[in-house]
């Protein structure tokens, strides 16, 4: 911990060691590999600012894996021999979260209630760069997203800020495999709503994605947002004043590519659906810097601008 003004620092924790460190940010490949820029300390302050929510990364028991580098970054000759840790399938131990909270003025810890939440994503570039955890409003708790090594389980956890005790808010199951975006390595597609503490959450369970709200304060399913024999695929913005989802969806229109995908707005609680950009286009929506745009590929050929 720093403070800006005087520039005196102190350490909150002081037991991390190799392959146990707190708030890592690297990839799987572990330490001595580069980590992809821009990937910041996995930490969440309170919106108080009294309370880390953070995590220590166990990978002392995961099998070593060689890696070299041959053109080293120090500018030498020889390629350089690094042992990473990284778990296979099937192999009896991978990388696990241990969760913690701590209190930014006296650094007394309060570990959270709950077993070690297994790394699931291959190329997971930090738990809380991910969307796999957050705080309320309030500053009284924290939820995080678990899900297990399988991908047959997944909770939407809280933790009591003051004692780290835990209450699971809902869980689901599938006998295969569950899903939470186009593509294993994505972050969840959820998103939290801070302001009514509710949860919009991305599922298979009807066997198409689609998204369902929650009220996090209870647990309880306020509704499905969409439904029909189409997918969701990304959430763009939500707009908190008229509580209306931009979202990306494909295979709604008989007849179109079903890989064509278009840009609507919905709203949360009445489902109604607005269509903003459609055709027989690849729409895909950047976000940078604040600025949205968005890009239509034709057939992969032609690139135009809307």
């Amino acid at each position: 911990m720093r403070d800006l003004g005087s520039g005196e620092e102190r350490a909150l924790t002081t037991d991390g060691e190799e392959f146990y460190n707190y708030g890592s940010s690297s990839t799987v490949w572990g330490s001595g590999f580069p980590v992809s820029p821009g990937l910041r300390v996995q930490v969440q302050w309170s919106p108080d600012g009294k309370t880390l929510f953070t995590l220590q990364k166990d990978r002392r028991k995961v099998k070593t894996y060689p890696i070299v580098h041959h053109i080293p970054a120090d500018g030498s000759v020889r390629p350089q021999l690094i042992e990473s840790r990284v778990a296979y399938a099937g192999d009896d131990h991978i990388e696990e979260y241990r969760l913690l909270l701590i209190d930014v003025e006296t650094g007394r810890q309060h570990p959270v209630d709950y077993p070690r939440v297994p790394v699931t994503q291959e190329f997971n570039r930090g738990f809380f760069s991910e969307n796999h955890g957050w705080w309320r409003e309030d500053s009284r708790s924290a939820y995080f997203i678990d899900i297990d090594r399988y991908w047959r389980r997944a909770r939407v956890v809280e933790v009591n800020a003051q004692s780290g005790a835990t209450r699971v808010v809902l869980e689901e199951t599938a006998e295969t495999k569950l899903s939470f975006a186009n593509h294993d390595s994505w972050p969840p597609n959820c998103r939290y709503l801070p302001e009514t503490d509710e949860l919009i959450w991305y599922s298979e369970r009807s066997g198409w994605t689609h998204l369902y709200l929650y009220d996090l304060k209870t647990g309880a399913l306020k509704n499905t947002i969409t439904s029909g024999e189409w997918r969701v695929h990304n959430l763009v913005r939500f707009d908190t004043r008229r509580r209306e989802l931009f979202i990306t969806t494909a295979g709604r229109v008989a007849g179109r590519n079903a890989y064509y995908r278009d840009l609507v707005r919905v709203h949360i609680d009445t489902g109604e659906m607005v269509t903003v950009v459609e055709g027989d286009y690849e729409h895909d929506i950047a976000n940078r810097s604040g600025i949205s745009a968005i890009y239509a590929r034709h057939h992969l050929r032609r690139c135009r601008c809307l």
